[in-house]
């Protein structure tokens, strides 16, 4: 698959903005509001792990507005579909910074690109925190 272009790594880039500042209408209109696609974000672990859109929003009106920095976005797609890893960092309030990544999935409809997954990970050097060896 071809990278994305600089132009589709704005829109991601400014996708996790979106998030992090809880700038909930342009999530809503960003993504595809569909209720068979799941929305992954920020999972407590109670309840199912997939949220719909509207739970998603629901749940980022409770969390208090962040900063991520150098989001790093690198890209694939194929047509009207693409798929993004971003790399951003944050301070954390108790001090320090955590590390994350973030996966992200698009469509084009009628020329805009739309998300339709999203999902946070702390970005976790394996081989360094858990002595794995590296798949190669």
């Amino acid at each position: 698959m071809p990278p994305t272009t600089p132009e589709m790594n704005i829109f991601a880039s400014d996708y996790l903005d979106y998030l992090v500042e809880r700038k909930l209408n342009e999530i809503l209109e960003t993504s595809i509001d569909d209720e068979s696609t799941q929305y992954t974000g920020i999972h407590s672990g109670l309840g199912p792990p997939d949220m719909s859109l509207e739970q998603a929003v629901d749940h980022l009106r409770t969390v208090p507005v962040s900063q991520f920095f150098d989001h790093n976005a690198q890209g694939w797609y194929e047509g009207d579909v693409a798929w993004w890893m971003l790399f951003p960092w944050s301070n954390v309030p108790a001090g320090g910074r955590i590390y994350l990544r973030v996966t992200m999935i698009a469509k084009r409809v009628n020329g805009q690109w739309k998300t339709v997954h999203w999902h946070v990970s702390e970005a976790v050097d394996r081989a360094a925190e858990f002595g794995e060896i590296p798949r190669v």
